[in-house]
């Protein structure tokens, strides 16, 4: 297994060698639940009161910072599901309906 606390500090990253995840859940007084990002403090509302959904969105923004490529790819089964008509679509089409290529 890795350990990343047993490099020298120069070589990783203090994220890695903490094996800290990106984002926090906290509750506000109001109920509301709120995520914070570990390293830059910024926080963001997750406008729900319900904590299982929190913390399924905590989970899902981890994994995708820890491991965008394969957030790339549950996010295209999500849209496939989502839409029987996108399986159909080329690269072309993708570009265009998420607005990097201005013509189809």
């Amino acid at each position: 297994m890795f350990n990343a606390a047993s490099l020298p500090l120069g070589s990783v990253s203090e994220r890695e060698r903490t094996h800290e995840l990106p984002y926090r859940l906290f509750r506000r007084r109001n109920g509301m639940y709120f995520i914070e990002d570990r390293f830059t403090k910024r926080q963001a509302s997750l406008r729900t009161k319900d904590k299982r959904i929190a913390a399924r969105i905590l989970n899902t923004k981890n994994e995708a910072q820890l491991q965008p490529a394969i957030s790339r790819e549950i996010a295209k089964a999500y849209w496939m599901a989502g839409d029987p008509l996108a399986a159909s679509f080329d690269e072309n089409d993708r570009k265009f309906l998420a607005g990097l290529n201005p013509s189809p």
